[in-house]
């Protein structure tokens, strides 16, 4: 099942194996590089260079050639090297053009056409290399500027116009500039490198402190009630109970689904809190480009299973469980999904049908007459 990503986020390589953790799931072909743990800035893992070896991805500069970007990585160079950190066109034989980013340590070059002359800017020192320490690198466009910075600081600023030359036919080179020339390959480590379709700094700023995430964190409330709408909400109305019990791996949970469930929770939390049965549970509204962080998912399945443990053992209940990605990211499925659907719409109608048997069997009564179980405790 899709759920709500960083989209902005068009490659992510952690350090920690050959493949992309971003929503593209861009192909990724390992060309001598290695997994190592002999230098990490996050997670214990980062990619070793060794001169001759560089990692291969599709190109993604069909999206950017021409729009904002922003490439960040951290690096750990063990020595003096002239092999660029990154190539956004990996040339074939003489072939040459694309972005370079680093060649002679530590210059760029970018061409708007392929094999003729780097014409959009040429020589240009981008970056520096300091060897024996992590270093975070940020080379960003933002309309006609480009910037660079270095661990949170501004390292060059310049004007830039006009479209990358880029070729889908071309795959884009990590540590290396083209084949055919052993000397422009990188010399050390380099861990969480990233490439967004936006420009993610402009100013100077603090250099992420953990490894990155797919998806953007959403803040949690100051309390665990669901928040007022904002201006120009629709607000939710707890009084009606609806569910989808068909979610197939092609849906889309978004923040509408997400408010439904909650709602869910909180209609059954206030029928049983009337019968007295209390459940330890919280609620809140979700909104437009949110994403259910591990804490939230956490949440959600202790309240559908906080419902049941204040009332009885419905039959026919579904496991609510956790579910990773490959990369270890707590995600969530169609089948977990319909598992939460499954189990609040088995309470709902066991209510129901209780409630509606009760009323019947004392229909006439003195007590039904006086208001029956609505007034009871």
């Amino acid at each position: 099942m899709a759920i709500e990503w960083d989209k902005n986020t068009l490659l992510l390589l952690h350090g920690d194996s050959f493949s992309d953790s971003s929503y593209y799931n861009v192909q990724i072909t390992n060309n001598g590089s290695q997994v190592s743990t002999v230098q990490s800035r996050f997670g214990g893992t980062s990619f070793y260079f060794d001169g001759a070896s560089c990692i291969f991805h599709d190109s993604v500069w069909s999206k950017i050639a021409s729009a904002d970007f922003t490439i960040d990585w951290w690096e750990y160079a063990t020595q003096q090297t002239n092999g660029p950190r990154y190539s956004s066109l990996y040339g074939i034989g003489q072939e040459y053009g694309g972005m370079m980013l680093g060649y002679s340590g530590e210059l760029g070059y970018c061409s708007s056409v392929l094999t003729q002359q780097w014409d959009i800017f040429s020589g240009i020192k981008v970056l520096d290399v300091d060897v024996g320490t992590w270093v975070h690198r940020a080379i960003i466009r933002n309309g006609n500027t480009l910037y660079s910075y270095k661990n949170g600081s501004l390292f060059l600023k310049t004007s830039m116009s006009g479209t990358i030359y880029n070729d889908s036919s071309h795959r884009s080179a990590i540590g290396k500039y083209r084949e055919g020339e052993p000397d422009t390959c990188f010399i050390g480590y380099i861990d969480e490198f990233r490439i967004s379709d936006v420009a993610r700094w402009t100013e100077d700023f603090t250099p992420p402190t953990e490894s990155y995430k797919p998806y953007i964190e959403s803040e949690e409330p100051e309390t665990g009630l669901i928040p007022e709408p904002s201006p120009g909400d629709e607000p939710v109305e707890p009084s009606e109970f609806s569910s989808k019990l068909n979610w197939s791996v092609s849906d889309y949970l978004n923040h509408d689904d997400l408010t439904r469930i909650e709602r869910n929770c909180k209609i059954l939390n206030d029928k049983l809190r009337e019968y007295g049965y209390i459940a330890p549970i919280d609620f809140r509204k979700w909104s437009s480009g949110e994403y259910p962080t591990t804490i939230q998912l956490e949440r959600i399945r202790s309240n559908i299973n906080a419902l049941q443990d204040a009332w009885f053992a419905v039959p026919e209940w579904r496991e609510l469980m956790a579910v990773y990605r490959p990369d270890g990211y707590e995600t969530i499925n169609a089948e977990q999904v319909n598992a939460q659907e499954w189990d609040l719409q088995q309470m709902h109608d066991y209510l129901k049908a209780m409630v509606a048997a009760f009323e019947l069997k004392q229909a006439g009564t003195p007590f039904m007459i006086a208001g029956g179980i609505y007034n009871a405790g």
